[in-house]
């Protein structure tokens, strides 16, 4: 249940820009298996004012790797159906 406790905390700090980002990101693991990686630019299409810092550091996202000189962070969703149930909870999804 860490994801949905960690995710329903965002929603009562009204974090709205945190929780779109994990949208985003729940979507693309939605359609491209439970198990997907991702990158920050594919979830995010390249907007760089948002970033996936604070879901990382909430312990929501889990970076997996880099690549292209380490300009590129690749991330997992630690408790994916956590976070789905939390998103259909508050009304995301």
């Amino acid at each position: 249940m860490m994801g949905y406790d960690r995710t329903i905390k965002l929603a009562h700090e009204q974090n709205t820009l945190a929780l779109e980002c994990l949208k985003r990101c729940y979507v693309w693991v939605a359609e491209n298996g439970r198990d997907a990686t991702f990158a920050g630019r594919w979830i995010l299409g390249g907007v760089p004012v948002l970033n996936l810092s604070t879901l990382r550091a909430r312990g929501i996202l889990e970076r997996v790797g880099s690549s292209r000189g380490g300009h590129r962070a690749y991330y997992r969703i630690v408790d994916p159906d956590g976070v789905g149930r939390a998103l259909v909870a508050i009304g995301l999804i």
